[in-house]
């Protein structure tokens, strides 16, 4: 699970992601195997794991490339490694040491806001991208890992629970004034928008 805020131009403070990382669970029935904080700027990332299979066992959340500082926050699991591990060049599943999340940042590399269409699993993911200025979310199409956020005159809040948001933010959240669910697309299936980029106010 993770949250983060982007603010337009102004770097933000620690408390805010102290704020953020408040409504996560810390209790006996949810010990996190790893929690941590990352900001830069105007962005900054908060991420809590569970090391459920030995491909979620990153040594630092969030997760960031050395090479080009790209930070990662990501929740859930890829179910198609061998695919992405031949795609991007990498050692045959099985014998690649790359985690989920060092795998899907790899692949930002190569896709950048393509990337969602290689993954397949349940997940969410925030990448924040100083190069670029950005920072990107998505999700799995079906949404089963749920992912937030609130655009504001301030910048944009984004987080896998309601509650984190709502710390974020500081106030009420309601829906965006009419905001209708997708349309049925071709064959009766619906086609929800997964993800959305923010690039703006970069210093």
């Amino acid at each position: 699970m993770f949250a983060g805020t982007f603010h337009y131009g102004d770097a933000i403070g620690s408390h805010a992601l102290d704020e953020a990382a408040s409504p996560f669970p810390r209790a006996s029935a949810y010990t996190p195997d790893r929690e941590g904080c990352w900001q830069s700027g105007p962005a900054g990332l908060f991420e809590q794991r569970r090391y459920i299979y030995t491909a979620s066992r990153d040594a630092q959340v969030p997760t960031r490339c050395p090479e080009t500082v790209v930070t990662l926050a990501f929740w859930g699991r890829l179910d198609n490694r061998a695919a992405l591990a031949e795609a991007l060049d990498r050692p045959a599943d099985g014998q690649d040491p790359l985690t989920d999340a060092q795998l899907v940042l790899a692949g930002w590399r190569r896709w950048q806001e393509r990337l969602p269409d290689h993954l397949l699993g349940d997940f969410a993911l925030a990448v924040v991208d100083p190069h670029r200025q950005g920072v990107f979310l998505a999700r799995d199409p079906l949404g089963v890992k749920p992912l937030y956020y609130r655009l504001s005159q301030r910048g944009l809040s984004f987080a896998t629970s309601v509650a984190a948001l709502r710390a974020l933010e500081g106030e009420p959240l309601r829906p965006a004034p009419g905001r209708q669910p997708p349309a049925p697309a071709a064959g009766g299936r619906s086609r929800p928008r997964r993800h959305r980029s923010l690039r703006r106010g970069w210093r």
